[in-house]
Parts: structure tokens; C-alpha cells; sequence
């Protein structure tokens, strides 16, 4: 039987120079699009700044509620001599 694959046409001899090529591509449009640098000189124009505008809010001064002191150590005493507990 006769094979009908054409062996000049094959594609998979040449996939990793396609595959070179579009990871080439992919990388170039993604720097590309990371460098791009725009300037709006409308959103920082003076006029549009209203300083006079700001609303201060007092804030209310709170009390600090004071913990007691920890308990004090306890003291251990060391007995002298042998005695039985």
C-alpha cells in the first residue's frame, strides 16, 4: 500500500524554528507594550487643583484607660535541711 503523505510537506521538521520565531514575536510586543509611555498634561494642570476645598475633620481626643500594675512575684523560699512534705 502506498503512503499519500507527501514528505515535503511535513511541518513537524521546521516546528521549533516556528516556535523560536513566535516566542520571539510574543516577547517583542510584551516589551513593547511595557515601554510604552503615555503623558495626559491635562490631569496634573493647576486649575484643576482646589487646595481651599479641604475638609478637616477635628478629631476627638480620647482617654487612655490606665491597666493596673501586674501581681508582684511570688516568693519562694528555700528550705534548710531535710524535712518530708
Amino acid at each position: 500500500m502506498q503512503t499519500k503523505k507527501n514528505h515535503k510537506a511535513d511541518l513537524r521538521k521546521n516546528s521549533s524554528i516556528y516556535f523560536v520565531i513566535g516566542l520571539s514575536v510574543i516577547l517583542f510586543i510584551s516589551w513593547q507594550a511595557i515601554e510604552w509611555k503615555t503623558n495626559d498634561k491635562n490631569q496634573y494642570d493647576y486649575k484643576s487643583l482646589n487646595v481651599e476645598d479641604d475638609n478637616d475633620e477635628e478629631i476627638p481626643i480620647t482617654e487612655q484607660l490606665k491597666t493596673p500594675p501586674p501581681p508582684p512575684p511570688e516568693v519562694i523560699e528555700i528550705a534548710q535541711g531535710e524535712e518530708e512534705v
